[in-house]
């Protein structure tokens, strides 16, 4: 397959010809170079250097961002930054990761939160959410959609295909990080017309599977009550 500017073409030796062509890269932290880490107690490992909960590498010594090799991506360099200020500053902070939010910025925007399995999931698709034909008349035919993860009791996590998904799916992570409870949310309202309504869809199917599954386990463990004798 030949990919030009006159679309595809098909050709016997299965080769892509474009205009530009990708070449492969892969980060290394700056730890890894000679900036004397070890005239201080630090050595860097093969991800970076080691950090504790509060991002300490040891006595008087921080490390933020991919130098830590632990989250490559900006937000979480920031968030990180702001717990070394914290502790600095004789507020002590610990670093949790639990509700670490990605963003595709591809369009339509693919977003991730959290876990990608559960023992309950449930997904929407995005063309039944009103706000989706309001957004872009091919709402049909485009993909689009939804998926929450939870263990029973409230969010563990979600991933989302749609318009601005990295915008609208931030709830999941502040429920994820706050550990609101699945009812607490059921509560929510969410605003018409918006994508925001797909987390309410999402949620009421969660909240039946927990039932049905809550429901069985109550059957289940009523003990059977033996059959009385009969004397003849």
């Amino acid at each position: 397959m030949s990919l030009g500017r006159s679309g595809p073409q098909p050709r016997d030796d299965r080769r892509a010809a474009t205009d530009t062509e990708p070449a492969p890269c892969r980060r290394r932290s700056f730890g890894h170079g000679d900036i004397g880490l070890e005239t201080v107690g630090v050595v860097a490992g093969p991800r970076g250097i080691t950090v504790d909960a509060r991002m300490s590498a040891g006595p008087g010594l921080w490390a933020i961002g991919d130098v830590t090799g632990l989250w490559l991506l900006t937000h979480v360099g920031e968030y990180q930054g702001r717990i070394v200020a914290a502790n600095i500053l004789g507020r002590p902070r610990e670093a949790h990761y639990e509700a670490v939010p990605r963003v595709v910025f591809c369009d339509p925007q693919a977003a991730s939160v959290g876990d990608a399995d559960g023992p309950f999931t449930a997904g929407v698709a995005l063309a039944g959410i009103p706000r989706t034909s309001t957004y872009t008349r091919a709402y049909d035919t485009r993909p689009g959609f939804l998926t929450l993860v939870s263990d029973g009791d409230r969010l563990t996590g979600a991933y989302a295909l749609g318009p601005e998904a990295g915008e609208w799916l931030q709830q999941v992570t502040l429920a994820i990080r706050a550990r609101i409870p699945l009812s607490v949310l059921l509560d929510v309202i969410q605003p018409f017309p918006t994508f925001s309504e797909a987390v309410f869809q999402a949620l009421r199917d969660l909240d039946a599977q927990v039932a049905r599954a809550s429901s069985g386990w109550r059957q289940d463990a009523v003990p059977t009550r033996a059959p009385s004798a009969t004397t003849a």
